[in-house]
């Protein structure tokens, strides 16, 4: 927004200038190279880019300010990008710090026959979904976060799950049945429904436990018919700690992966 406002401001300055006649166009070329310097010198580097870029549009016959512009240029992309990595290192530093926070409260799990390895809370770790009703959050080697409900003892056939309470409900996308993703069995006679959700909607649904978790939540299997029941008090702390760690994981490569740009 911003920035806008400077350009704005520059083109109607230009085409003022322009607008008087040839007769002015050196004064005018100068004036926008003075305004770009004092940006410079003040520190208003992206506003002394956008006044060279002017500059080159509206007098590029004018060849030794546009030489003086040349030599700018440079050094306001220099002290742009040095402003850049400095507030890059503390965006680094603060997603750093909370990784370090969470990471303790998390184990990896791989075991021989896994593709893939996913991160869940320990807490998760100690009450696995076996042989009972319950959700659980994992995060995947690419810091994806996802959710995987198991429904015990019953027969839902559920395809999607919500999670309601505190004045609203959530839910997932739909997984339809495929013995995967979506599948069922039995344990010592005991029906079970598994199903693993991934994509944008599960990042939704963990973000609403984290920002609700003082609340009652109820936890519902939708399919042929619906089966709820209260989310839990360890499934409601492992969701939400699993996205604060998910967010923090994601902030900390993406400031990194900025940080080697740079």
């Amino acid at each position: 927004m911003y920035k806008e406002v400077i350009r704005t401001g520059i083109i109607g300055a230009v085409l003022a200038i322009a607008a008087t006649g040839c007769g002015s166009k050196d004064s005018g070329a100068q004036s926008l190279l003075d305004q770009a310097q004092a940006a410079f010198d003040n520190g208003n580097y992206k506003e002394s880019l956008v006044l060279i870029d002017s500059l080159a549009k509206a007098f590029p016959e004018e060849i030794s300010i546009q030489r003086a512009a040349m030599h700018l240029r440079p050094m306001a992309d220099e002290q742009l990008t040095m402003l850049e990595i400095e507030h890059n290192d503390s965006a680094m530093a603060a997603a750093k710090s909370e990784v370090e926070r969470l990471k303790g409260n998390f184990v990896f799990v791989k075991e021989k026959d896994m593709v893939e390895g996913y991160t869940i809370h320990k807490e998760a770790k100690k009450h696995p979904l076996i042989n009972r009703t319950g959700l659980e959050a994992r995060i995947d080697e690419r810091y994806n976060l996802y959710v995987v409900s198991l429904l015990n003892g019953r027969s839902v056939n559920h395809e999607r799950i919500t999670i309601s309470g505190a004045g609203g409900e959530v839910s997932t996308a739909t997984v339809a049945y495929d013995g995967a993703s979506n599948y069922r069995f039995n344990s010592g006679g005991v029906s079970n429904e598994s199903v693993t959700f991934r994509g944008g909607k599960s990042d939704t649904l963990c973000m609403y436990v984290a920002e609700h978790k003082g609340n009652a939540l109820k936890l519902n299997f939708i399919g042929k018919s619906r089966y709820s029941v209260p989310l839990s008090a360890t499934d409601k702390k492992a969701v939400a700690e699993t996205q604060e760690y998910a967010v923090a994981l994601q902030n900390n490569r993406e400031a990194e992966l900025r940080n080697a740009y740079l």
